[in-house]
């Protein structure tokens, strides 16, 4: 059997691969997702310890995972190492193409600053010293970011759904500076988004091209404003990391004949 963690355009993509190779399999996502509609497929909700995925693996005979769960799930990350060198199971890792990120950064554009984690961010965002910060890092993010969001102008960008908007509630971040907002790939509505309030420094997550980078970059480069980027957590050395149809149809047919 397989474990897909996903939640992810990433992870749809990889039950909608192995629909079509009539492989049986569990998709875990940590909330509530849109159903896949796959007969081969059962659906699980909700985060997993150590101890509960281990136990799952085996009760389950679990013989490959595929984590194609979000760039900064790092916790997750950690389980899924922990557990598959206990019980010697191969992972595959599919990566999101960050290509058009690295290539801009290569080039060492003056408005993208990358930095490491959100407490990085945060004290360069003081250094900059915008007037009114965009954030697009997620629901999650708000905790992470109340530092600096108690003392400074921020809005963030969540998806619209009911979860999002009450989990920013309990978060205690100001309703009015929230946008619940589901981007679209579209630069001229980001473009149109940073006039209509005044955005003078956007922040984001290393998030690649289904986190639409590329998209966030072009806008900052014509606002003229600065984009501070949180680069992605490293992946475990013990996964195998996959970037296409290719190459996943080949590792999937060498762990798992």
């Amino acid at each position: 059997m397989i474990l897909v963690f996903g939640g992810t355009t990433e992870g749809r993509r990889i039950a909608g691969m192995l629909n079509g190779l009539n492989a049986s399999f569990f998709y875990s996502t940590k909330t509530p997702s849109k159903p896949l509609g796959y007969d081969l497929c059962t659906e699980r909700v909700g985060a997993l310890d150590a101890l509960q995925l281990n136990l799952f693996c085996r009760q389950h005979h679990i013989r490959l995972i595929i984590d194609a769960a979000h760039p900064f799930a790092s916790a997750l990350r950690e389980t899924i190492n922990e557990v598959s060198q206990a019980l010697m199971l191969p992972v595959l890792h599919f990566e999101r193409d960050f290509s058009h990120t690295q290539s801009i950064c290569q080039v060492s554009e003056p408005f993208i600053h990358k930095v490491h984690g959100f407490e990085e961010a945060m004290s360069y965002l003081t250094t900059l010293r915008p007037k009114l910060v965009l954030a697009t890092t997620g629901v999650q993010s708000i905790p992470k970011l109340k530092p600096y969001w108690r003392q400074h102008a921020m809005l963030i960008r969540i998806l619209p759904q009911p979860r999002s908007i009450e989990l920013a509630k309990a978060s205690g971040f100001p309703p009015e500076q929230t946008l619940p907002l589901r981007p679209n790939g579209s630069v001229e509505d980001e473009l149109k988004l940073i006039r209509k309030h005044g955005i003078d420094c956007l922040l984001s997550k290393e998030s690649g091209a289904s986190g639409f980078m590329a998209q966030k970059i072009q806008a900052a480069k014509q606002s003229r404003i600065p984009l501070v980027i949180i680069e992605r957590p490293p992946v475990p050395t013990s996964f195998q990391i996959v970037q296409n149809k290719h190459d996943f149809l080949d590792l999937f047919h060498k762990f798992y004949s």
